[in-house]
């Protein structure tokens, strides 16, 4: 299984860069900034109600929240081509915690592509 991690600045493009790349390769598209904000509008609880405190306040959502709603996602979206993360690991922490999520799996080979309005002009060209 292949995982591409895909970061970068905010505005720079990797939503859209990571849309294309899963599209191209075959492989399902994970962004945690649409799980995140998915995830506060569709459930109810002080877990939730929490979630939408911070998104609503523009601070980083707590790692634990976020490891459980990847979690959610790969259980519910699982395939053997792999996936493309979009703005996802924030953190050393972060990437040893999702490298487990993913090695629970089956042997998986990383690529990260940080993305900046460079590159996301060539990446658009090539595909």
């Amino acid at each position: 299984m292949n995982i591409i991690l895909v970061m970068g600045p905010q505005g720079s493009g990797k939503s859209t860069q990571a849309r294309l790349l899963s599209e191209y390769l075959g492989m399902q598209f994970m962004s945690v900034g649409e799980l995140l904000r998915s995830y506060a509008k569709d459930n109810f609880g002080p877990i939730v109600d929490q979630l939408r405190k911070t998104m609503n306040q523009g601070e980083l959502v707590d790692h634990d929240v976020t490891q459980m709603v990847i979690s959610l996602f790969l259980l519910e979206h699982p395939t053997e081509i792999g996936y493309v993360v979009d703005g996802y690991p924030r953190s050393v922490e972060d990437y040893r915690e999702i490298e487990k999520l993913f090695n629970k799996k089956k042997k998986v080979q990383y690529v990260c592509m940080y993305v900046c309005m460079y590159v996301c002009m060539y990446v658009s060209y090539l595909l």
